[in-house]
């Protein structure tokens, strides 16, 4: 089994974490039985890994298409590092991106993504997610879904939901006669529908990872944990959690895709300096001071010259979960 090789630059890390992570749910049967939607996947080749590793060593194709995007959102970074594969990869052709089907002056969604797999002549609709969810419970809130008490940090997001909205709406567009008129008069004829949906699941600190209990979960799935600041702040009271080896590191939103991973030069930059525990829980506590929302760090293994992520948390306020306004 072919692995991914080790890439210096985060962009071109991001963009192969995006195309060949692990899908949070690999299988909808369970979750729509009467619908054909499969999960995305990207074959690990030795073509596209030495793709890579070109582009490794000269990024400024991939970061003159990332410059075209209008928004700094963390999906819309996800969506254009597809679109930069899909139009460089030899198996697959992109037809359209953010393709919007109009009714009556009524925007009734969009295309993310249609694609042509030259390999096999198929023509598919791609819907992209990439999301971060904290397990609130180790039960269900209810028994309408297994999958409500994953939250995600801003607690408006929730994962049946946007499960909802994908398999319910967002994967059956083609269906509504305005987008089969329209995808008709460009000549366009879908005959697959897949979902690629990324992203960490953070189980909380003190309980096991009880994912195998979920029969919608990949096993393989990104994997985390969370605890509040005064969990953490106990927690290295009775344990010295950093040595000069071992760090923490705040990930601002834009590094939330591939593993951390940084030069001792790019250390000396002291706003992304790997922290001490007792560093952590100041930032933690002043941040907490101004918003209600989550932190997510990594543990870093600090290897002469190196950071590398090992682990990834979240930290949230002692308040959280809360109710939004």
């Amino acid at each position: 089994m072919l692995e991914l090789p080790n890439l210096n630059h985060s962009a071109v890390r991001d963009l192969a974490w995006s195309l060949f992570s692990p899908n949070l749910i690999n299988d909808y049967t369970p979750l729509v039985s009467d619908r054909n939607i499969t999960s995305m996947v990207i074959q690990l080749t030795p073509a596209r890994i030495a793709w890579m590793q070109e582009l490794d060593s000269n990024p400024t194709p991939l970061l003159t298409h990332l410059e075209k995007r209008k928004s700094t959102r963390l999906g819309i970074y996800f969506e254009y590092l597809w679109q930069f594969f899909l139009q460089q990869d030899k198996q697959y052709q992109l037809i359209a991106a953010n393709l919007p089907i109009h009714d009556n002056g009524k925007t009734l969604g969009e295309f993310d993504l249609i694609i042509k797999d030259t390999f096999n002549d198929e023509v598919i609709h791609l819907e992209l997610a990439v999301k971060f969810f904290l397990q609130t419970s180790m039960e269900p809130l209810n028994t309408d879904s297994e999958l409500n008490n994953w939250l995600g940090p801003n607690c408006k997001d929730r994962l049946d939901i946007k499960l909802h909205r994908l398999l319910n709406h967002q994967i059956l567009l083609n269906q509504t006669e305005s987008a089969a008129q329209l995808l008709s008069s460009k000549d366009i004829h879908i005959t697959q529908r897949k979902i690629a949906l990324k992203g960490y699941l953070f189980y909380p600190f003190t309980t096991a990872d009880q994912s195998e209990n979920c029969q919608y979960l990949s096993t393989d799935h990104h994997r985390g944990k969370w605890l509040s600041i005064s969990a953490f702040e106990k927690l290295a009271a009775n344990t010295k959690l950093t040595t000069e080896t071992n760090r923490w590191q705040v990930l601002q939103r834009p590094r939330w895709l591939s593993q951390f991973s940084q030069t001792t030069l790019e250390q000396n930059d002291k706003k992304n300096e790997p922290m001490s525990d007792t560093m952590l829980i100041s930032y933690a506590k002043d941040f907490f001071q101004q918003q209600a929302l989550p932190v997510m760090i990594c543990s870093l293994k600090i290897n002469n010259s190196r950071a590398i992520e090992t682990n990834r948390f979240f930290i949230t306020p002692d308040d959280w979960p809360y109710i939004p306004s």
